[in-house]
């Protein structure tokens, strides 16, 4: 497999190594989620800036299903070249007894300065 190129929400490309690809989707709940990744980098619900050590910024792309949220992060370090970094999903089931507790854990993914946010019709 080469470098697979993915359009992000600007219309631009966004890069995902084979190597990383391939490191990712050892775990299977980021291998379950690979046939999402292209509607999550171009039709995000949520885009969000974030500011990690070094300094580093990188976006935070949000998608909400009904079983929960599929989180995407792309690194900003080369604006030139975007590159996806991770993504993973979080369950929510609301009928589920840790319901509140999936909730909470899923807003405090949702930090950083809001850059977009898709608003459903």
């Amino acid at each position: 497999m080469e470098d697979k190129i993915l359009t992000n929400h600007l219309g631009g490309p966004l890069y995902l190594s084979r190597e990383l690809f391939v490191r990712l989707t050892e775990d299977k709940n980021k291998l379950g989620a690979v046939n999402l990744l292209d509607e999550l980098f171009s039709n995000p619900d949520e885009v969000w800036q974030l500011e990690l050590e070094e300094p580093r910024y990188v976006w935070r792309y949000v998608k909400f299903y009904q079983e929960g949220v599929l989180f995407g992060i792309v690194d900003l370090a080369d604006i030139s070249e975007l590159r996806i970094a991770d993504w993973y999903f979080m369950d929510h089931d609301p009928d589920d007894p840790d319901a509140n507790a999936q909730s909470a854990a899923i807003d405090a993914q949702r930090t950083g300065i809001l850059k977009r946010k898709y608003v459903k019709k």
